[in-house]
């Protein structure tokens, strides 16, 4: 049986709560994230955005408050949030976006309504269905059938949150822009100087070139980002 409850001292490394506060803390329900790319609801509305002070509080805010994730109303503390999700209060007209900061700590950043309808999914595989049709496999567990078979593991597409239609389709490629999600470089956005295997090099400001897993990289425009990591 899943405990619901995790000791402070052993949270992912990338949950930016005081460790020392209490001996422990909610853990996630199971959810397309993996643990340490979310955090539960608790954590967010506690603990980063410090809109309630204890669970009873959160409680009351997603029982009494229109609390929407990527569209879908929220009632369960423990509902897990992960990167580029977008969360949001419609009575405050506000909305964030959980992304990962340059310390490689997820936070909740805010961002303006245009933006906050644009949920950017990575493709982790596909897979081939009945009828010759495709279905993408995504980096938050959903998936998505398609008829052509035009897009690569490691491309984003750009979901429009009301009409849950595909907006844009990014691939990641050599010249494309990314946000990279992990190593001694993540939270950082770089331009794609080349790709060789499960390796990615990228270019920082005008002459900074590093490397970095393939992986990491979570494209996000083809020549400028089209999606904002803050107002």
């Amino acid at each position: 049986m899943v405990k619901n409850h995790l000791k402070r001292l052993a949270v992912p490394r990338t949950w930016d709560i005081d460790k020392k506060k209490n001996k422990f803390i909610m853990r996630s329900n199971p959810g397309g994230h993996r643990q340490d790319e979310s955090v539960p609801l608790v954590v967010l509305f506690r603990d980063m955005l410090k809109k309630a002070k204890t669970v009873s509080e959160v409680k009351y805010i997603l029982n009494n408050k229109i609390v929407l994730k990527n569209g879908v109303k929220q009632t369960d503390v423990k509902a897990p949030v992960g990167l580029f999700d977008v969360i949001t209060l419609p009575e405050i007209k506000a909305s964030y976006r959980i992304i990962l900061n340059k310390k490689g700590k997820i936070c909740a950043v805010g961002i303006d309504s245009a933006d906050a309808n644009k949920l950017p999914l990575k493709i982790r595989d596909k897979t081939l269905v009945k009828g010759g049709k495709v279905q993408l496999n995504f980096s938050n567990g959903g998936n998505m059938i398609i008829d052509k078979n035009n897009y690569s593991t490691g491309d984003v597409i750009v979901v429009d949150i009301d009409t849950k239609k595909m907006s844009a389709h990014i691939k990641l490629e050599k010249g494309c822009v990314v946000y990279l999600t992990g190593g001694k470089h993540s939270g950082i956005t770089a331009a794609v100087e080349d790709i060789k295997g499960d390796k990615l090099v990228f270019k920082v400001g005008p002459d900074e070139i590093f490397e970095t897993s393939k992986e990491y990289a979570f494209a996000i425009g083809k020549d400028k980002p089209i999606i904002k990591f803050g107002d």
